[in-house]
């Protein structure tokens, strides 16, 4: 693991809200390091320094970046926005005393991908756990500054084989990109294990945000085929589609908070992964996967590449049979007797129990060390 570094981590989310793996990352990482998480600029955000837990951890909120109306009003707003970002972050290093500090970037579209040469790194990491160039709204400017990124980058880490292979492709980095997986909290979900079978209905819990991935089509169809689903989470779903979900019974409770998510999943037969098979999603290993097993939970996903590893306790099925499979597996959860139902669920807890963010930070320590040594 990684000791006494000045670790810069730039991240594509803000520090607040449902955690990504920059998140758990990080708070790793500051154990034994000082870190600097910063935030993506949002049109509301204040530049503002301040200390997480523990002391080591600190979090700057950037300036906010100006509008970005249409492609011809981002052409003009977004370099400025950049070069706002870019002073911030310099700034708030050089007043710390930080000197070639690690740069650990997971934001490189449009306001980070300088930031490396900028802040001169002893090592520059591009960490890519989306495959951006496959997202709407992609354009040339975005896939100039993540070509920049990657080739300049000292080393590219992907969390799947997809993202790795799509990153060669677009941006031809200068050494072969590594590959470190999603990790998972093992502690935070396991109280669910001990959880009774919920009455009613069979009951099928998503958590995650509620977004474009998802497929509509299949969650209504689930809810008005007798299965209770509670969808937990944001949503950036059009507000035709959240009537829609409604109307068919699915219960949205939106956003609570992280820690609430194992009581949530504590009332459930089954986690489920209905999203639509676009390129973005077949690239990806959703963290709800290993968080579902950490609480003991089989799933039911569509055909994801990154499911099948997690076979037999993830089951795949394409749209046509999801619905029986959601009802199948649900059914088996409620028919097993209390010591078969505890060994099932531990096994599905074990499953995934190396699979912790310690040990990811660790694979990633190594990685970084490996480019380090290479110069």
């Amino acid at each position: 693991m990684l000791h006494g570094e000045r670790i810069v981590c730039l991240s594509s989310l803000a520090w607040h809200g449902r955690p990504t793996s920059r998140h758990h990352l990080a708070r790793e990482f500051a154990r034994t390091n000082d870190v600097l998480f910063v935030d993506a600029p949002t049109r509301a955000t204040r530049v503002r320094l301040s200390q997480l837990d523990p002391s080591t951890f600190l979090r700057l909120e950037p300036p906010p970046h100006l509008p970005v109306v249409n492609a011809v009003v981002s052409r003009m707003t977004l370099p400025a926005s950049r070069r706002l970002y870019e002073r911030a972050v310099v700034k708030v290093v050089k007043s710390l005393g930080w000197r070639q500090p690690i740069s650990w970037n997971s934001s490189p579209l449009d306001f980070s991908w300088r930031i490396g040469r900028l802040l001169r790194a002893s090592v520059d990491v591009l960490h890519l756990t989306d495959a951006f160039w496959e997202y709407p709204g992609f354009g040339p400017d975005q896939r100039r500054h993540l070509r920049a990124a990657a080739q300049s980058a000292d080393v590219v880490v992907c969390t799947t084989d997809s993202i790795r292979d799509g990153v060669v492709e677009l941006a031809t980095p200068k050494r072969a990109p590594k590959v470190v997986g999603h990790g998972v909290d093992v502690n935070r979900f396991s109280p669910a294990i001990d959880r009774p079978p919920p009455e009613g209905p069979i009951t099928a819990v998503f958590v995650g945000r509620l977004d474009r991935r998802l497929d509509i089509d299949l969650v209504e169809s689930l809810a008005r085929a007798g299965v209770r689903v509670v969808l937990v989470g944001p949503s950036t779903l059009p507000a035709a589609d959240g009537a829609r979900l409604r109307a068919a019974g699915c219960e949205l409770p939106g956003e609570v908070p992280y820690d609430a998510l194992s009581a949530w999943m504590a009332g459930a037969d089954v986690g489920i992964v209905p999203y639509q098979l676009v390129p973005s999603v077949v690239a990806s290993r959703p963290l709800k996967l290993l968080e579902y097993l950490a609480a003991g939970l089989p799933v039911v996903t569509t055909p994801l590449p990154a499911a099948a590893e997690l076979s037999p306790h993830a089951v795949v099925a394409d749209r046509d049979g999801f619905i029986d499979a959601v009802r199948a597996v649900g059914a088996a959860e409620r028919a097993r007797g209390d010591a078969d139902r505890s060994q099932v669920r531990n096994g599905r807890v074990s499953r995934v129990r190396s699979e912790s963010w310690e040990r990811r930070a660790q694979e990633l320590s190594a990685v970084i060390e490996e480019a380090r040594s290479n110069g």
